[in-house]
C-alpha cells in the first residue's frame, strides 16, 4: 500500500524546516536547482514535493524523508531538533 501524504501537511514541515534553518525561499531554491514558484507550490501545499527534489533537501540540509513527509523527528540529529524546537518557541511567543 503506498502512503498517501497530506501536501499541506508536507509543505508546512518544509517551511517549519527551512526557518528553523534561517534559510529564505531563494537560499533553498538556488542550493536546490529549484525554480521558487516550484518551491512555493511544495510549501503551500498545491503540489506534493517530489522524492527528487525532497532527497535533495534531506542530503542538503539534513532533514530525513522520515521527517518531510511524515513529520517524524525521532532520527533528527540532535541539533537539528533543537533548531526546530527554538524556532517554534520564538513563532508561539
Amino acid at each position: 500500500m503506498v502512503p498517501n501524504f497530506n501536501p499541506k501537511e508536507v509543505g508546512a514541515r518544509l517551511i517549519l524546516a527551512r526557518e528553523s534553518l534561517g534559510l529564505s525561499q531563494r537560499d533553498v531554491c538556488n542550493s536546490l536547482g529549484i525554480s521558487t514558484s516550484n518551491w512555493n507550490r511544495f510549501e503551500k501545499g498545491h503540489r506534493l514535493i517530489g522524492t527528487k527534489y525532497a532527497q535533495a533537501f534531506s542530503d542538503r540540509y539534513g532533514f530525513g524523508l522520515t521527517f518531510i513527509f511524515a513529520g517524524s523527528e525521532r532520527d533528527l540529529p540532535d541539533e537539528l531538533r533543537s533548531k526546530l524546537a527554538a524556532h517554534r518557541r520564538s513563532n508561539s511567543a
